[in-house]
């Protein structure tokens, strides 16, 4: 018997049917990921969900935003991996009433994760920063609850977007921004390791050894590897690591920002494939 992958999302708000053409939103609820009999929880900052007619159906669009001040590791790794499988799976949305009893669950199948960003970087920043995660499903079945009590608890750890570190190669890294960091769904069928271009700053006293990879094209394309980790408050333990593979300098260029004229060299890689774990 196939193996049915199912993610859950639990919301303690009472959810209306959403016909074609609705729009539903919500903000500040938890969101639990069930793996097997475990149910792993993260919070949830924001789902949006629009309604499209297709034919004789519906196509259901999700846009889910997930704070980083609850970053569950197991709960993440399942959903990326889902995303890279480029494949099915089965997303349900639980309705439940502000005493926290189940008033209906609506199953949504043949769900597709078509995006997994994480945010962008910036060591002035104080935020907590959010991932954002875009499905798509095809289908949809409705189930009366039964009252049953939900409980859920938050166990994740902290992250915060100043709290980051970029290496590439022996390239220096005192890097002040990095851009959001978006995997998209390129290629159904195939591995989803594509990301987006990243746009970094980095400061003018380490620039000259960027500036010296991007001249060097004249004499042929010279591709770097590395890593971008998202730190823990101390500065030390990594909470998720974006491996960059095979990146090409595509854009250099230096200017003066902010009321002191801090000089900055901005650079723009693109990257053959990337992976994410988180730790």
């Amino acid at each position: 018997m196939k193996k049915v992958i199912t993610a859950v999302v639990i919301l303690l708000i009472t959810v209306n049917s959403a016909g074609a053409g609705s729009h539903s939103s919500f903000s500040q609820k938890p969101l639990v990921v069930a793996v097997g009999e475990a149910k792993l929880t993260l919070m949830l900052t924001q789902l949006q969900m629009d309604a499209t007619a297709a034919g004789n159906s519906n196509v259901y669009s999700f846009n889910i935003k997930l704070n980083l001040s609850n970053v569950n590791s197991a709960a993440l790794n399942f959903l990326y991996a889902q995303y890279l499988r480029c494949g099915n799976f089965l997303f349900t949305v639980y309705d439940i009433s502000i005493n926290n009893t189940l008033n209906e669950t609506r199953s949504y199948r043949n769900a597709v994760i078509t995006e997994f960003s994480l945010p962008s970087l910036d060591i002035g920043s104080h935020e907590a920063g959010e991932i954002v995660l875009k499905l798509k499903a095809s289908t949809v079945s409705t189930k009366a609850g039964n009252g049953e009590k939900q409980a859920f608890k938050l166990m994740g750890k902290s992250v915060s977007v100043s709290n980051f570190k970029m290496q590439l190669d022996n390239l220096p890294n005192r890097i002040s921004t990095i851009s959001k960091l978006s995997f998209k769904n390129l290629s159904p069928g195939h591995r989803c390791d594509s990301i987006s271009d990243i746009t970094i700053k980095v400061i003018q006293a380490d620039a000259q050894p960027w500036r010296d990879w991007f001249d060097s094209r004249v004499n042929g394309i010279t591709r770097k590897s590395g890593t971008i980790q998202f730190l823990a408050p101390n500065m030390t333990d990594v909470i998720a690591t974006v491996r960059i593979i095979d990146a090409v300098i595509i854009s250099y260029a230096s200017s003066s920002s902010g009321a002191n004229q801090v000089q900055r060299a901005t650079v723009v890689l693109k990257v053959k494939n990337a992976e994410l774990q988180f730790e």
